[in-house]
């Protein structure tokens, strides 16, 4: 479906499109059950990390999914098993999890992703 979705209505950047589908996804759901969710610069990771993977493990629980730092305040989420874990899903789930970082910590945030192998992605996540 997000597939289609980005090639009907992503222009001339399909990419971004999912991308800013998944931050605006993001901002539901913390004006709804996770408003409250707010954790302090500097100690945001592990707390948000954890939470930011629950969801995805929802989603796709035929994946795996870990949380790693990866030096100063970058942090990385890996997801294995991933091989059926569509790419038009890994990029609104980008924007998802950069909205809900940047929410949770009070600043701007930066996700990228890569799949460096079929089945498995990793998230980078940081300050901007």
């Amino acid at each position: 479906m997000l597939e289609v979705l980005a090639r009907e209505e992503g222009g001339r950047d399909p990419q971004a499109y999912l991308c800013e589908r998944g931050a605006r996804a993001a901002d539901r759901m913390l004006s709804g059950i996770y408003e409250s969710f707010v954790a302090t610069p500097g100690a945001w990771g592990a707390r948000v990390g954890q939470t930011m993977m629950g969801i995805g493990k929802l989603l796709y629980n035929f994946t795996f999914w870990t949380f790693r730092p990866a030096g100063g305040e970058v942090y990385e989420i890996e997801v294995s098993e991933a091989r059926e874990y569509p790419d038009a899903a890994r990029f609104a789930a980008e924007g998802f999890l950069r909205r809900f970082a940047e929410r949770a910590s009070g600043r701007g945030m930066r996700v990228t992703s890569a799949r460096p192998t079929p089945d498995r992605i990793v998230y980078r996540i940081q300050p901007t």
